[in-house]
């Protein structure tokens, strides 16, 4: 009995023993829980955050295309421009040969009506003399 009476006091020890222990680990386990659950709500809320930014980012990178497409178009225009104004300044240097050109001819054709004009004039003045 005596034997027995030890031995029931050295497994209600190891029973007490291993009681604590669990009660320790269930409250690790706890403990662990509260943690894994206040990780998920922040995870939660970051996933929140990052989405939010990427919806953010992607509407900033249509606003920028766009603006490309819009300068893209206004370079586009400008050539433009720069081409009718390479082809003005063309033509007009054409115009103000042509009109050098007209003036020349202008002087020249009065140089000669005034040449025949004072031919003639010498001529009728020679007929009246006669």
């Amino acid at each position: 009995r005596e034997g027995s009476a030890k031995e029931l006091s050295v497994k209600d020890a190891e029973l007490s023993t291993l009681q604590d222990e669990v009660r320790r680990l269930e409250a690790r386990g706890d403990e662990l829980a509260r943690q894994v659950e206040a990780q998920a709500s922040e995870i939660s809320q970051v996933s929140g955050q990052l989405h939010e930014r990427t919806q953010e980012l992607a509407d900033t990178s249509i606003q920028l295309a766009d603006r490309t497409a819009e300068s893209r178009a206004q370079a586009a225009g400008l050539e433009d421009l720069q081409q009718k104004h390479t082809n003005l300044e063309a033509v007009h240097s054409e115009l103000v040969e042509e009109s050098q050109k007209l003036r020349l001819e202008l002087e020249q054709g009065r140089e000669r009506s005034n040449e025949v004009l004072a031919a003639k004039d010498a001529q009728i003045a020679f007929l009246r003399r006669e």
